[in-house]
């Protein structure tokens, strides 16, 4: 499953901000909640960072309600690390 989630973080990353934008955001809440799924933090590092990135993308073309879309995804992504390293250190307890 990992896999699937890295290539298809890839294909879409630069699609993300057109998805959010458009009405295809359940696409990216999909995506998103794929690379949740599949517990490799270094897959929901980078699903974290293309939503960030596609956020801010859109941040930039946009007002004040895309900033705070940027603002929650960057605690979303932090969420993502942390639950990521507490993963890590209690596999090798």
């Amino acid at each position: 499953m990992v896999l699937q989630v890295r290539a298809l973080l890839r294909e879409l990353r630069d699609a993300l901000p057109a998805l959010l934008g458009g009405r295809r955001a359940g696409v990216a809440a999909a995506l998103l909640a794929a690379a949740g799924r599949c517990g490799s933090a270094p897959v929901q590092v980078d699903a974290a960072r293309a939503l960030s990135s596609a956020l801010a993308a859109r941040a930039s073309a946009g007002g004040a309600a895309a900033e705070q879309q940027v603002r929650r995804a960057v605690s979303r992504r932090s969420d993502l690390q942390s639950r990521a390293a507490m993963r890590s250190t209690a596999g090798r307890v």
